[in-house]
């Protein structure tokens, strides 16, 4: 009997395959924390009749179909990360502002933007509801263009996140003096793929 262990990289194939031989005195297969360390198919028996088969990580973007979810989720190697900021904005919009403060030691940058409903129609509906709402309560001449406070809400942009952090920790580009952001922004993805940024997410929505 031949057991294969296919999946993303870097989520634990190569540790199932040493865990389940270890006891059986078979040499161990090479594994590391980053993506793309299993390079070929690798065998091992661990029986006269099983045999543990190990394949390298397979990338499947009909699942994840972001790649800055790929990237957080340790899927793509940050070696090779050009693109930061679409990743790093995923962190900030996933990980609690305490969290981030007491881990950085530095107070969060924050924007008041209008909230964003899950469609544009969705958006559109809520706007005009808040503003007949708002004309509603306002006094007789009042001026309705703001939207109310219920509409609002704060958010983190992840380049005014990694100004703070390069500041913070000195990170600016040699000769420039501009704010490193790509070597920023790494540093913080390596925190929140090793999982210190504790963080939850919700399950994707089932369609019905």
């Amino acid at each position: 009997v031949t057991i294969g262990m296919v999946g993303f990289p870097n989520v634990g194939k190569s540790s199932v395959v040493n865990a389940l031989s270890s006891g059986c005195g078979s040499k161990r297969v090479a594994h590391g924390s980053n993506p793309g360390k299993t390079k070929h198919l690798q065998t091992i028996i661990v029986r006269e009749d099983v045999c543990l088969a190990d394949c390298p990580g397979l990338v499947l973007p009909s699942v994840v179909s972001r790649r800055e979810e790929m990237v957080c989720g340790g899927i793509v190697s940050l070696h090779t990360l050009k693109e930061v900021l679409a990743p790093v904005q995923l962190v900030v919009d996933s990980v609690p502002r305490a969290v981030l403060e007491e881990r950085y030691g530095f107070p969060l940058p924050i924007r008041r933007a209008l909230a964003r409903p899950a469609s544009p129609l969705q958006r559109s509906l809520d706007l005009v509801r808040a503003a007949r709402m708002q004309r509603l309560a306002a006094p007789p001449g009042a001026s309705s263009g703001a939207p109310p406070e219920s509409m609002i809400v704060e958010t983190v942009v992840a380049t005014d996140f990694l100004d703070c952090f390069c500041s913070a920790r000195r990170l600016f580009q040699q000769g420039s003096g501009v704010a490193d952001h790509h070597r920023a922004a790494k540093m913080v993805l390596a925190d929140f793929i090793s999982g210190k940024l504790p963080h939850y997410s919700l399950p994707p929505p089932i369609p019905m």
